[in-house]
C-alpha cells in the first residue's frame, strides 16, 4: 500500500474506480481489506452507472450517492449544436458530450459494422476488422447496445451476450482478429443474416 502513503505536500489521497461494475470478484475481494480499513486520509470513490452491477461486497462497505441524469432540455441548452442522436445516446450524461468527437466516431464505426452484418460474409468480416482496429472498450460496447435498442428482446439479449463474450475474451488477451470474426458470425446468426 505504498501508493497510499501521504507525501509531505499531500493532505489526502483519493483513489477513483470509474467503472466499479467492471471489477471482477477477485479484484473486488482484493480491495475489501483496504476499503474496510483505509489508511488515514485515504478516500476511495467507486463510480458505477448501475449500482446493481457492482458486487455486493463493495456496496456494503460504501456510502451511496446517487447522481441523477441531467435533463435532456438542460443538455440541449448547454450543447445547442449537438445532434439529437448524440443527446439520446448521452441519456443525461454530460460527460459524453464533452467527448463528442470520440463518441461520434465510435457511433459511426459501430453503425457501419451493424449495417454491414446484413450484407455478404466477406463484407461483414471486413467491417469487423475495421471495428477491431478502432475498438475503444469505453465506448464501442455502449454504442453497440444503443444501436441494438430497437431489436426484438430475444435478439437484443443474444447480441448483448455475444458482446459480453467478446469483451471478456479481449480482456484475456485472446487473438483479437479471431474474436471479432467469431463475434461477427454469431451476430449475423442472431440477426438472421447468416447464409
Amino acid at each position: 500500500l505504498e501508493w497510499l502513503e501521504l507525501g509531505a505536500s499531500f493532505r489526502r489521497k483519493v483513489v477513483i474506480f470509474d467503472g466499479a461494475e467492471l471489477l471482477s470478484p477477485e479484484a473486488a475481494n482484493a480491495l475489501l481489506k483496504v476499503v474496510e480499513e483505509p489508511p488515514h486520509h485515504a478516500l476511495f470513490i467507486f463510480i458505477a452507472r448501475e449500482m446493481e452491477s457492482v458486487l455486493p461486497t463493495i456496496i456494503s462497505r460504501c456510502t451511496r450517492v446517487l447522481v441523477a441524469p441531467v435533463a435532456t432540455a438542460t443538455l440541449e441548452r448547454a450543447f445547442p449544436d449537438v445532434a439529437p442522436e448524440l443527446l439520446e445516446f448521452a441519456a443525461g450524461r454530460p460527460g459524453i458530450l464533452l467527448e463528442r468527437e470520440t463518441v461520434l466516431a465510435a457511433l459511426a464505426g459501430a453503425r457501419t459494422f451493424v449495417e454491414t452484418l446484413k450484407n455478404g460474409m466477406l463484407e461483414a468480416l471486413q467491417a469487423a476488422e475495421v471495428l477491431e482496429k478502432a475498438f475503444d472498450a469505453r465506448w464501442h460496447p455502449q454504442v453497440l447496445r444503443f444501436l441494438w435498442r430497437g431489436l426484438p428482446t430475444v435478439q437484443r439479449l443474444a447480441a448483448e451476450q455475444h458482446l459480453l463474450e467478446l469483451t471478456e475474451q479481449l480482456e484475456q488477451y485472446a487473438n483479437s482478429s479471431l474474436v471479432f470474426s467469431v463475434f461477427t458470425l454469431k451476430l449475423r446468426h442472431v440477426l438472421g443474416h447468416s447464409s
